[in-house]
């Protein structure tokens, strides 16, 4: 997807799919349709529809899939970031095999566990904590001096920092208020009010939106970027920065220096920290610190 999702348009209801042919004047297939758990990964910009486990398709049926442009009336319907939406639905179709796969065959294609202090190795994912702390925090940029505060208030050095002032704490630079309140649960405007780590959402995480505005975060043509990635599939990874999209998210919503403020991630490390609030952005006391 060349365009960053608006997270909150990434819903079931956003694509239908339906089993055999479709009636034209009702628009809908006989059979009902199809209903899927959507995600959205905003590093490598894809929306992935999954059946729930353990469903099955209808061995040699032909599907229709159709991409429903966003409706002012209701909550249905893909946009991005600025809510921009599609013009026209977008449709196509597909037909299974003709068995029932056998679900010991089927391949994990969720997000691998991301664990705080040891990331997915078997993924190439890096820690989240090392991630934090040896980029944002070692930086001088959001670590707790003697005598003054870390910049912004955010301190990305330890679980602790990270537990009281990243996790469901509002990003003051989202805030239109000197006072500090509750994150918006559904803003007027995307990006209003909005945590800098929201557990289980990386699309209304401002933590992420900061290093997404970073053009030296992505993959480039001269690096490597092989790591397993199942729950892409065999999308190929996209190269570059996508500028056009930086551009529209510093003139709306996310603004100040892009993290981190010297040098830049690599997609092992920003998959971890994209992955880890994925699975909740859990913090945990690690064993040990180098």
């Amino acid at each position: 997807m060349s365009r960053l999702v608006r997270p909150t348009s990434v819903i079931r209801q956003s694509i239908r799919v339906t089993p055999g042919l479709v009636d034209p004047d009702a628009g809908e297939s006989p059979a009902g349709n199809v209903f899927f758990e959507p995600r959205w990964d905003p590093y490598d910009r894809v929306v992935v529809f999954e059946l729930p486990p353990a469903n099955r398709w209808i061995p040699q049926t032909l599907y229709s899939v159709t991409v429903l442009p966003a409706d002012p009336a209701s909550v249905a319907g893909l946009r991005a970031l600025d809510g921009t939406a599609i013009e026209e639905p977008v449709s196509f179709g597909f037909t299974p095999g003709d068995s029932v796969s056998d679900p010991e065959h089927d391949v994990d294609d969720r997000w691998p566990e991301v664990g705080f202090c040891t990331g997915a190795p078997a993924y190439g994912i890096a820690a989240p904590r090392d991630v934090l702390r040896d980029s944002c925090a070692t930086a001088g940029c959001h670590v707790p001096s003697p005598g003054s505060a870390p910049a912004m208030g955010l301190d990305l050095s330890t679980p602790d920092g990270i537990r009281a002032t990243a996790v469901r704490v509002t990003a003051r630079q989202t805030m239109h208020s000197p006072q500090v309140g509750p994150s918006a649960v559904n803003p007027s405007t995307f990006g209003d009010s909005m945590p800098r780590i929201d557990p289980g959402n990386p699309g209304n995480s401002y933590l992420m939106y900061k290093l997404l505005i970073h053009e030296g975060n992505y993959p480039r043509t001269t690096q490597s970027d092989d790591l397993a990635r199942p729950w892409l599939g065999d999308l190929p990874a996209e190269a570059g920065a996508p500028v056009d999209e930086i551009e529209r998210m510093r003139s709306t919503f996310v603004v100040g220096a892009p993290m981190p403020v010297t040098g830049a991630l690599m997609p092992e490390q920003m998959r971890g920290v994209m992955t880890w609030i994925a699975y909740g952005a859990e913090v945990t006391d690690c064993p040990s610190v180098r």
